[in-house]
């Protein structure tokens, strides 16, 4: 084999290994930059069989930030945006009457890559070991394209 043919191998290889490192590089970024939605909801629930009742009066804190602490009463709902895959959630239930903390429950979340994730903070504080709910357009009845030969039938 000549030098030439040897350094030309060279490069390849180090072309091929420089490729893989980006690509890595790439997934690692779109992992841990990735943005999530969070949607806190304190409505009543059945998970795993087991009922869990809406909270009277409750804030919660996404990794910290006491700037965008959320209040919630029974029956509320309210989004989060988040970037990254790992983030603790810290629910204070709240005496309405006293302004008293009853309690505090801190849980850490991992979202891996889905773009958005529904929690159940009665079951949160509960500590339950599943909290996800199923996103609300999962409940939607399934459109099969024949919406219209429907609506023209029951007329």
């Amino acid at each position: 084999m000549s030098s030439a043919t040897k350094i030309k191998g060279r490069q390849t290889m180090i072309c091929i290994i420089m490729t893989a490192l980006l690509v890595l590089l790439g997934c690692a970024l779109f992992y841990y930059g990735k943005d999530h939605d969070i949607i806190l909801d304190n409505k009543s629930v059945v998970i795993d069989g087991v009922c869990y009742e809406a909270i009277p009066y409750l804030t919660a804190a996404i990794d910290g930030n006491s700037e965008t602490e959320l209040e919630f009463y029974p029956d509320d709902r309210d989004m989060a945006k988040v970037s990254g895959p790992r983030h603790t959630i810290k629910i204070a239930v709240v005496n309405e009457e006293t302004e008293e903390i009853v309690k505090t429950v801190e849980r850490t979340l991992s979202l891996g890559i889905s773009p958005s994730v529904m929690l159940s903070l009665p079951a949160v504080v509960a500590e339950a070991s599943d909290v996800m709910l199923p996103l609300p357009k999962t409940n939607a009845p399934q459109d099969d394209g024949n919406s219209e030969e429907n609506a023209e039938e029951s007329m």
